[in-house]
Parts: C-alpha cells; structure tokens; sequence
C-alpha cells in the first residue's frame, strides 16, 4: 500500500517515513485505509509499539512517520539463528501479549500480527505496521466475504470474511509464538488458498513450548473466537507467580512482564548481534543508506533518494522499501 523511507527528523530523530504509494494516493478507499492506520497507531502507547511522530493526510501524497526501531523482524532472526530457547520465546510471548494488550485497551485491533511486523531490539521485541487496523467501533472496509490479511497468518474468522475483534489478534499471537519455537509457518507454506483452507480446517503444526505456554498457544488457536483466552488472561497465566518489577523501557509501569522480558532477552537475542549494523548510524552524509538490516521495513533494498521527503515531511529519506 505504500512505500517506507528512512528518515531524520531536526528534532524527533530517526523516523520510518512511509507514503501512500503511485495511484493509491488518489484512490479514496486506500487513503481511508491510510487514514485508518494513522489513527490507530496514534491511539497507541507503549514502549513495545512503534511511536507514531507526525503524519499528514491531507497532502498530495499522504504520509505518516513512525519511530525508526533498528533491529531484525522476527522472521529474519529466526531464518538466520533458527528456533528461539524455552526462555528467550516466553519473553517474546509476554512482550507481545502486552504490546495487544494495550493495543487492545485503546480501542485498536492490529488484525496483522505476524514475524515480519515484529521488530527486535535488545531491550524488547516491537510491534509495528497498523496499515489493515481498525479501530472495533469504526465501520468495516470490506465487504462480508472478504478477506484481509497476510495469508498463512489470519485467523478463520479473517478468512471467512468476518468481522475481526481483539480474540483475532490472541490467534495471530499464537501463530507468532508457535514460529519462534519451531522455526516454522504453523500452517505451512504455499499459494493463498491452500493456506486459507489449512486456517480454516486443518490443526496447526506446534512445536513443545515450556508450560504453561504450550497450553496458552494452542488454546489461542482455536478456531472458533469463543474459545480462546482473552489477552488478559495469557498474560495472567504467563505472570503467575512471578515477581513485579520496573520496565527498563517504561520505568513509569512495573509488574511481571519486565521481569519475564528481562528473564529471557537482551542483546544476544538478535542474530549476529555484534555484526548488525545501525541503519540509521551508517547514513553517509549525502542521505543515501546502505542496502541491509533498517527497521520498520526502511533500508533494506537500496531504492529511494533524497528528494523523498516531500509533501512537507521534514528530514532525509532514503532506502525506499515497498510496505503493505
């Protein structure tokens, strides 16, 4: 749906720039998906959910900006370092349960959780992407029997065409963690529909997690919504017993989830740690970034250039990467 830039700001820094891309920007029901992501993502706030710092909807060519996260998705960790350790793949899960959590709260279903819009930083795993949220009050873009999603990690009911609520995203929060632990799709790889029917009716592939994480999984994949945890209580059942202490990345907030993050995370929790460059840190200074690892899906392909940043976005882009 768009294109994403990496950019500085004069004052807020390194931003993802993402616009809506070529013929989508006239297109009314693209702008009023665009208009929907900025919304939602402006609706959230938490350290395990990319910030949102400016955006402009009105201009020519809308655009938004989001705080640059530097660090490998979540697909590209586990297809370089392989399956993650019983430890490193609870934090994921909990990180990831409060990232929904207050997502959740603010009126917001992401509806497009899955490994590649999942960033990892040695403090903690990132949420990003809202282009297909929606806020649960707000009207549907699609018409019954359409789909909207990332094939092979939709629940059923996204499939169907039917209305998505916060149980849909508990179901993508199993998908993902089910990944970590396995180095695999849960439902494999192939065309669309092939996955569509696998969603539907077939029994996901899940690798042995620590309990009672496997039992949390494999409830949050179960196929009728009504049978699933609410993110409440994953999180509930993934803290009992364990000690409250202050987030390092939200001193402001303490309970068991930062002790969970910090149990199982840091900086060897990213592949190649010490080889992995700070796409931001290695712009030249002519604004060009190099091809490689970028964050928030900029700097990875080599495309894009200086005259990016129009429409009145402030900063250097560089390094355009396709987005959905």
């Amino acid at each position: 749906m768009g294109v994403v830039y990496l950019a500085e700001h004069p004052d807020k820094g390194w931003a993802a720039l993402k616009f809506l891309h070529g013929a989508n920007a006239t297109d009314a029901t693209f702008r009023e998906r665009f208009r929907r992501e900025v919304e939602a993502a402006n609706m959230v706030r938490s350290p395990r959910v990319a910030a949102l710092l400016d955006a402009d909807l009105d201009a020519a060519t809308p655009w938004l900006a989001t705080a640059f996260v530097d660090g490998p998705t979540l697909a590209e960790a586990v297809n370089e370092g392989g399956p993650m350790e019983a430890d490193r793949i609870v934090a994921l899960a909990a990180a990831l349960a409060d990232a929904l959590a207050t997502i959740h709260a603010s009126g917001v279903v992401h509806r497009d959780l899955k490994p590649a819009n999942i960033l990892l930083t040695p403090d903690t795993p990132v949420v990003i992407d809202f282009g297909i949220a929606s806020a649960r009050e707000a009207p549907a873009l699609t018409r019954t029997g359409m789909s909207l999603g990332t094939p092979g990690w939709m629940a059923p009911e996204q499939v169907r065409g039917r209305r998505a609520g916060p149980h849909t995203d508990v179901f993508a929060w199993g998908l993902v963690v089910a990944f970590a632990g396995s180095g695999r799709p849960p439902f494999g790889r192939g065309p669309a529909d092939v996955l569509y029917y696998r969603v539907v009716h077939q029994r996901p592939q899940l690798p042995e997690l620590p309990e009672p994480l496997g039992e949390l999984v494999a409830a949050a994949l179960a196929k009728d919504p009504r049978g699933r945890p609410t993110v409440a209580e994953l999180l509930g059942r993934l803290g009992a017993g364990v000690a409250p202490s202050p987030d390092p990345v939200d001193p402001t907030t303490t309970g068991p989830v930062p002790t969970l993050v910090a149990a199982g995370w840091g900086p060897d929790a990213l592949p190649a740690a010490a080889a992995h460059r700070s796409a931001a840190a290695s712009l030249a200074p002519g604004g060009a970034a190099p091809a490689g690892p970028g964050g928030n899906g900029a700097g990875r392909n080599g495309a894009g250039g200086n005259d990016a940043a129009g429409d009145g976005a402030a900063g250097v882009a560089a390094a355009g990467v396709a987005a959905g």
